[in-house]
């Protein structure tokens, strides 16, 4: 059997879901352990195989088993993030908070934090691609766990803390990074039901209209962050200008950045300079 021919088959489903096309390709290229860059030349599939590709489609499709429960996990940034019950599953649009946080590394060896860290796929996608010293830290016990485990399967070297958002920060960074929970509860309401079912509520909600964590950020961050520290985050697409008049009273050269669908995602900051006692 070919590939084009179950290609063929689910061409009707990709024509009303455009987004199951790279789903297929995910599916097949688990199934045939392949990489998925090389999905486009590879030809043959057995009848196994071909019963193992329906069978997960059908438990995508019709049961709502997210994909990443079906492969085992994400391929975050180059990093490959196992599936949890306890963290968030990695989304695509913060590979670019990511990729704005090393542009600001470059090359040198920074001390950075990811706070709320969840999976830690942001500390250590950070990790695997610069020389930054990274440090891991979230509430959640089950999420320090994971992010662990995540980085040594990676082969990565972070630090990882527990702390209630900066409770248990004793030092400064020279960048914080954060993708806080920002889902108001109402919106929360509103969620596709394979979002609640797999993704932990702690790990999308927060209070005060989905802004309660990036208050705190507000207030507390600056003092974590070394001289010119710069500050990183995701917001949700709605969130822009009140997380940015937030940030206004302890940080400057404040930017907001778009994602790769045009929506508001990315704050990023500079501490503002500490003023000088003149006598």
């Amino acid at each position: 059997m070919e590939l084009n021919d179950i290609k063929k088959k689910y061409s009707s489903i990709f024509s009303v879901h455009p987004d199951f096309y790279n789903d297929f390709k995910i599916i097949t290229s688990y199934v045939l352990d392949i990489d998925i860059d090389d999905w486009s030349i590879f030809k043959k599939v057995d009848e196994k195989q071909a019963k193992k590709i329906d069978k997960y489609i059908v438990q995508h499709l019709k049961k709502n088993v997210p994909i990443q429960k079906i492969v085992g996990g994400t391929l975050f940034y180059d990093v490959f993030i196992p599936y949890s019950k306890h963290t968030l599953t990695p989304r695509m649009e913060t590979e670019l908070l990511v990729e704005k946080v090393l542009e600001e590394i470059g090359d040198r060896q920074l001390d950075v934090l990811d706070l709320c860290c969840g999976s830690g796929c942001i500390g250590i996608a950070i990790a695997n691609k610069s020389n930054a010293n990274v440090v891991c830290s979230d509430y959640s016990k089950e999420a320090i766990k994971d992010t662990f485990v995540n980085a040594m399967s990676n082969g990565v070297y972070i630090r990882v803390v527990w702390s209630d958002m900066f409770q248990g920060i004793n030092s400064k960074f020279d960048i914080i990074v954060s993708n806080p929970p920002y889902i108001s509860e109402s919106e929360y309401k509103t969620l596709d039901r394979l979002v609640k079912k797999n993704d932990p509520k702690m790990a999308l909600v927060a209070q005060d209209n989905g802004l309660s964590y990036y208050k705190i950020i507000a207030n507390q961050a600056h003092t974590f962050l070394n001289d010119g520290g710069k500050l990183f985050l995701e917001i949700g697409y709605r969130q822009g200008e009140d997380v940015v008049d937030m940030l206004d009273e302890n940080f400057e050269d404040i930017r907001l950045i778009k994602d790769y669908s045009g929506n508001d995602r990315i704050i990023v900051a500079t501490k503002k300079k500490e003023k000088q006692n003149v006598r």
